[in-house]
C-alpha cells in the first residue's frame, strides 16, 4: 500500500513539474511544442534516438535554446534557419557531416556545440555568428582552423580537443576575450609565443599532445588551471613560478622525477596531479605551499611510509592508490 502511494506521488509530482516547465516555455516533447509553437523558449530533446527533425521546427519562432545532443541526426532541416532568436544550440554526438550555409540566419547564436560529429572541416558559416561566445568542436575530425576565426571577438570558450591539429594558428591569439582554450588530444609539438597575447585566458588544457619541453610562452598568462597531462615532459623549469595565479596544475603521465626550487612560489596552488610519473620521493618544495590541499601521486615509486609522514606534517591530502 505504501509503495503504491509512493508511485502515485512520484507520477503526480512529475506531471506537475511537466506543466510548470511548459508554463515557463520549457518543453521536452516535439509534439507538445508544435501544439504551442509561440510559447516554446527551450526545447530539450537529448537521447531521443532522432534520425531526422520535423520541418515544423521552424515554426518555433521564439525558441532560444535547442538541445539535440546524443541523437542520430545525419542532416538538419531547412526550417532550422528560421529560428532567428536561437541563442544556444547543442548538436553534439550526432552523425552530422556538415553544418552549412543554410544556418546563416542564426545571428543571435551565443553557444554552439558540434562535438562528436564527423565534420572533417571547420564549418565556415560559424564565422557569421558575431555573438558567439562558446564554441565546442571536439572530435569532429578537423585538421586546420581558418584564419577567419579571429572574427569571433566575443568568444570566451573554445574547445578543439580530440582532433588532428598540429599547430595553433596565430589567428586564435587575436581572440582577446578567451578565458578557456582546449587543445587536448591533438598533435601539437610546440606552443607559439603569441599565446602570451591571451591576457584574459584562465584555463589552458593541453593534455595528450606531443610536447617535449615545457612551453615557457605561457608564463606571462594569469592562468588558474593548467593541464599538461600525457606529454613527454621530463622537467618543469623554475619559470613556472611566474604563473602565480595558478590553482590547479595537471602534470600526470609525463617523465618527471622532481620539481624545481621555485615551484614553492606558486602560492595559490590548491590541486596538483602528478600520477604516472617517475617520482621516487615527494618533492620537498611542496611542503611550503600553504594553500595546497590535494596531491595525486598514483603510480609513482614512492613508499607508503613517506606518504604517511608527509601527511602527518602538513595539511595536504595525498592520493596514492
Amino acid at each position: 500500500m505504501i509503495k503504491q502511494s509512493l508511485i502515485y506521488i512520484i507520477i503526480f509530482s512529475l506531471s506537475i513539474l511537466s506543466v510548470f516547465s511548459q508554463k515557463n516555455g520549457i518543453y521536452k516533447s516535439l509534439e507538445k511544442a508544435f501544439e504551442n509553437p509561440n510559447d516554446v523558449i527551450e526545447l530539450k530533446l537529448p537521447r531521443n534516438s532522432l534520425n531526422s527533425l520535423d520541418e515544423r521546427i521552424g515554426n518555433l519562432i521564439n525558441l532560444e535554446v535547442l538541445i539535440l545532443r546524443e541523437n542520430q541526426l545525419t542532416k538538419l532541416p531547412k526550417g532550422l534557419c528560421k529560428l532567428t532568436k536561437l541563442k544556444k544550440l547543442d548538436l553534439s554526438r550526432n552523425k552530422l557531416t556538415a553544418f552549412g550555409d543554410e544556418m546563416k540566419n542564426l545571428k543571435n547564436l551565443q553557444y554552439l556545440n558540434l562535438s562528436f560529429n564527423s565534420l572533417k572541416e571547420f564549418p565556415n558559416i560559424i564565422f557569421e555568428f558575431d555573438n558567439l561566445n562558446h564554441l565546442e568542436l571536439h572530435k569532429t575530425g578537423i585538421s586546420t582552423i581558418p584564419n577567419d576565426i579571429e572574427n569571433l571577438q566575443n568568444l570566451y570558450y573554445l574547445d578543439l580537443s580530440f582532433n588532428n591539429l598540429k599547430i595553433i594558428q596565430e589567428s586564435i591569439f587575436k581572440l582577446k576575450n578567451l578565458r578557456f582554450l582546449g587543445f587536448n588530444n591533438n598533435d601539437l609539438t610546440f606552443i607559439p609565443k603569441s599565446i602570451s597575447k591571451l591576457k584574459n585566458l584562465k584555463e589552458l588544457w593541453l593534455l595528450r599532445n606531443n610536447l617535449i619541453t615545457y612551453p615557457e610562452e605561457i608564463n606571462t598568462l594569469s592562468l588558474i588551471k593548467l593541464y599538461l597531462t600525457g606529454n613527454n615532459l621530463s622537467e618543469i623549469p623554475n619559470s613556472i613560478s611566474k604563473i602565480s595565479t595558478l590553482e590547479e596544475l595537471g602534470l600526470m603521465k609525463n617523465n618527471l622525477t622532481d620539481l624545481p626550487h621555485d615551484f614553492q612560489k606558486l602560492e595559490n596552488l590548491k590541486v596538483l596531479t602528478l600520477n604516472d610519473n617517475c617520482f621516487k620521493k615527494i618533492p620537498t618544495v611542496l611542503r611550503k605551499l600553504k594553500k595546497l590541499k590535494y596531491i595525486h601521486l598514483r603510480n609513482n615509486p614512492i613508499t607508503q611510509l613517506e606518504i604517511t609522514n608527509f601527511e602527518k606534517n602538513t595539511n595536504i591530502k595525498i592520493f596514492s592508490k
